[in-house]
């Protein structure tokens, strides 16, 4: 056997232990594949892929040193005999319960303002009964009637 043939046998054998690498490698990363898609595929098993809500960084509202805020009072009318008081609710978060059939909270702007009557049966009336001067929405002596929900009173506009 000549060099040039046994140069040639030997790149043939190159050749074909490259291409039985490449099949394996191919065959482990598609198994591979296949079974980090099972995963996700199942229920039970919590993979959290969205990254948005771990943003860095707060609202540029709540890092100012001055927020402008503004005051408001409520009173409730006709509210039935109930162990359980009404509540008053800004961004979904309960702030203030009425003591003494009134309640003062304090608000920013855009700040959306509720009163939760769950729990309570017979409808009651929540009156505003007091707004600061920077406050444009809503309005003093504005009043609205709960039923064992919860009712948006509207969202905070400060001038």
């Amino acid at each position: 056997m000549s060099r040039i043939e046994e140069k040639q046998k030997r790149s043939y054998y190159w050749f074909i232990n490259l291409e039985k690498l490449i099949i394996k490698m191919l065959i482990i990363i598609m198994s591979l594949l296949i079974i980090i898609q099972f995963i996700y595929m199942r229920q039970d098993i919590d993979i959290n892929l969205n990254t948005i809500g771990n943003l860095e960084g707060k609202s540029l509202n709540d890092t100012q040193g001055y927020i402008n805020r503004g005051t408001i009072e409520l009173t409730l009318h006709n509210l039935p005999y109930s162990e359980k008081k009404p509540q008053i609710l800004v961004n979904g978060e309960k702030i203030a319960v009425f003591e003494n059939n009134s309640a003062t909270i304090n608000i920013k702007n855009n700040d959306i303002i509720e009163v939760s009557g769950v729990g309570i049966k017979d409808a009651f009336l929540v009156k505003l009964a007091y707004t600061s001067d920077n406050i444009m929405h809503p309005k003093a002596n504005d009043s609205i009637l709960i039923e064992n929900k919860i009712v948006i009173l509207g969202k905070a506009k400060l001038k």
